[in-house]
């Protein structure tokens, strides 16, 4: 149990640290570019691995 509890909280740390780096991503092309659009594409392409991986 305690291996299971191990990689749980090794996965939520995980999870969490990619969903900041795709929101700080979709800032920074908001910053770079001003466009919505491409804020959009970002944030799509950021979190399309996990799309797929579901």
């Amino acid at each position: 149990m305690k291996s299971f509890i191990t990689l749980w909280i090794g996965e939520l740390i995980s999870s969490i640290g990619s969903g900041m780096t795709a929101f700080a991503v979709s800032i920074y092309v908001y910053q770079a570019t001003g466009s919505a659009t491409w804020v959009s594409v970002a944030a799509l392409l950021a979190y399309l691995p996990t799309i797929l991986q579901d």
